[in-house]
């Protein structure tokens, strides 16, 4: 079963695949590892949670990108999801 587009479960159990956020399927989840949008972009993911450590679990993977960190859902465009380097959880 694929969990992101060329990528299959033996790469998501072995850790080793850093992806970009708008590259992973629903029910998918990721821990952000770097951001790397203009900095008025940085200071609103974060303002919404989305931050380097944190673990965020895709509820749909269309255009916006909806994600879910802690109890709130936010919606992420692809081109902005594209900046955020994400691994598998």
């Amino acid at each position: 079963m694929p969990i992101a587009k060329n990528i299959n479960i033996r790469q998501k159990e072995s850790h080793t695949s850093h992806l970009a956020l708008s590259d992973l399927k629903k029910g998918v989840k990721a821990r952000v590892l770097d951001i790397i949008p203009p900095e008025s972009d940085l200071v609103r993911l974060m303002a919404m949670g989305v931050c380097r450590g944190r673990i965020i679990n895709i509820q749909k993977d269309s255009n916006p990108l909806i994600v879910k960190v802690y109890n709130s859902k936010i919606g992420i465009s692809k081109e902005l999801a594209k900046r955020i380097i994400v691994e598998l959880c």
